[in-house]
């Protein structure tokens, strides 16, 4: 065989290895490439999911705030109406209740409890104020007073500033008048975080 054709022959063959170690070496690399951007492009994406998470969890809360503050705003305007019909029941009103009374107030009281302030009063609350609407309607109708009404009535003021986040009915005593001051004091520095009454 001539020299020249081995020499060719040999060149091919060089030539196809180089070629198949050129093609095997890229066919390598751009696996390992594409595996990296898969693993990258898996990795951005689960970082967008987990910020769209985040986005998502502040958004709700940003929306429970956004209720919580409007129905307290509701309960702010609505409250003092009912407030005004249950203080009708007092003990101490300019005009002792009755059982004719009773009737007007269990009707009111009704009308409220269909109106804002029964829509956006806590179950508890709502509740309460139907037992004492009931416990009108029954001393109206019987002409007794119910031994319940002033549970009831007593019950849904305690309910009605809980749902306003006012303290229950405490008694007040003047003798705890400095404390009460310094009680004031220490809500302040908490609430401002530094001693403003040095």
């Amino acid at each position: 065989m001539p020299i020249e054709l081995e020499t060719t022959i040999i060149t091919v063959i060089v030539a196809l290895i180089v070629g198949l170690l050129t093609a095997a070496g890229s066919y390598i690399i751009g696996s390992r490439q594409l595996k990296q951007n898969d693993e990258k492009t898996h990795r951005e994406l689960e970082l967008e999911l987990n910020r769209l998470r985040e986005e998502q969890k502040q958004w709700i809360t940003n929306l429970q705030s956004a209720y919580e503050l409007e129905k307290y705003k509701a309960r702010i305007t609505s409250y003092p109406e009912v407030f005004t019909i249950i203080g009708r029941l007092s003990h101490k009103a300019k005009v002792p209740a009755t059982a004719e009374h009773a009737k007007a107030i269990a009707e009111e009281l009704n009308e409220w409890l269909y109106s804002t302030g029964g829509m956006v009063a806590e179950p508890g609350t709502r509740g309460a104020l139907l037992k004492l609407r009931d416990a009108c309607f029954t001393w109206n109708k019987r002409r007794e007073r119910p031994d319940d009404l002033y549970k009831w009535r007593s019950y849904s003021l305690l309910l009605l500033r809980n749902d306003l986040g006012i303290k229950g009915l405490e008694s007040f005593d003047y003798g705890q008048m400095a404390s009460l001051i310094e009680r004031v004091k220490e809500e302040v520095n908490r609430a401002t975080q530094e001693d403003i009454f040095v």
